[in-house]
């Protein structure tokens, strides 16, 4: 067995023991070009959306208040007020949109309902612990929130948010790939079968 052989059936075997976990497991029918295709579009993504973070921290890092914050300092203390809580739940928003959609007959959305399910348990918990923290912060309720855990579920929140959006994304580049695909196909197969019509009628 040559070494092409060898990978291809290693990959074969991580696509079969990939493919039945839900959300993560449409990853194992998409290609490198739908996964490069969406890589791009993922960081163009993150990048605007999360560009008043970045903003808050260019114009903390010039005021006297801040002079001895590190970046990273000054990145929690952006995010330390449940910002990433609904920043994770608008953020991963649209992909409620995507797998909903009424694909007419065409290959469904990839774990579709794992997805609103996950958007929806983690759209909750993003919701009780940014409610618990304004209760606490802005109508000055001692509710004795454990911050070091609040800042733990933010990330989390916010870690299920980036894997959620980067699958629906390379998702919809498969099925992008795939629906391009079927015409081309239907008029393959119409032009054999006409090619085959005409040599039967020729013989005969």
């Amino acid at each position: 067995m040559n070494l092409t052989n060898c990978l291809k059936m290693i990959s074969n075997l991580f696509r079969a023991i990939l493919r039945p976990f839900p959300l993560i497991g449409g990853l194992a029918d998409c290609s490198r070009k739908d996964h490069a295709s969406a890589i791009k579009d993922f960081f163009l993504t993150i990048t605007f959306s999360t560009l008043t973070f970045w903003v808050t921290v260019v114009i903390m890092s010039v005021l006297a208040l801040y002079s001895t914050a590190t970046t990273s300092d000054m990145i929690l203390k952006t995010v330390s007020n449940g910002e990433l809580l609904t920043f994770s739940v608008s953020f991963a928003g649209p992909i409620l949109l995507a797998a909903m959609q009424d694909r007419n007959g065409k290959s469904p959305f990839p774990g579709a309902i794992w997805h609103v399910y996950a958007l929806w348990a983690f759209a909750i918990i993003a919701a009780v612990i940014f409610g618990l923290l304004k209760l606490q912060v802005v109508a000055n309720l001692n509710i004795g929130l454990n911050m070091d855990r609040v800042r733990n579920w933010s990330y989390f929140v916010f870690g299920l948010a980036l894997v959620l959006r980067y699958t629906a994304i390379v998702y919809q580049k498969m099925l992008g790939a795939a629906d391009a695909l079927m015409p081309k196909q239907d008029k393959e197969f119409s032009d054999e079968w006409a090619a085959h019509a005409k040599k039967k009628g020729q013989e005969s």
